[in-house]
């Protein structure tokens, strides 16, 4: 029984070491195909999307927001039209520019000290 334990928990850190193999940390950056920087856009601009829709017609920073939307599409078709590292960087970071622009920041969980009711 011993020993079943033992290899469950020996498989169980080897598979769980593919997770800081060297490397790992790009491959969900790093676009597999042109259309996944495409499809990335897409779902950043749908982000914004209903983050205005939320927000009501008195969206904070509605020009910057706007600005960054159309500055990631730029640079998406541009990395399409002349394919190139740097191109796909310059993608890559104006999506998550636009990404960080509507993703609301980490805060502290609420704790109530009130106790049971």
């Amino acid at each position: 029984m011993a020993s079943r334990r033992i290899l469950t928990l020996i498989a169980t850190l080897i598979g769980l070491s593919g997770c800081a193999a060297p490397g790992a940390e790009r491959v969900a950056t790093e676009p597999t195909s042109p259309h996944s920087l495409v499809y990335t856009y897409l779902m950043a601009h749908g982000m914004a999307y209903g983050y205005v829709m939320a927000s009501g017609p008195n969206t904070p920073n509605l020009n910057i927001l706007v600005a960054l939307d159309h500055n990631a599409w730029m640079l998406v078709l541009n990395e399409l039209k002349a394919p190139s590292n740097r191109h796909l960087a310059q993608a890559n970071g104006a999506v998550d520019r636009l990404i960080a622009a509507v993703t609301p920041p980490d805060t502290a969980p609420t704790v109530d000290h009130r106790g049971p009711r």
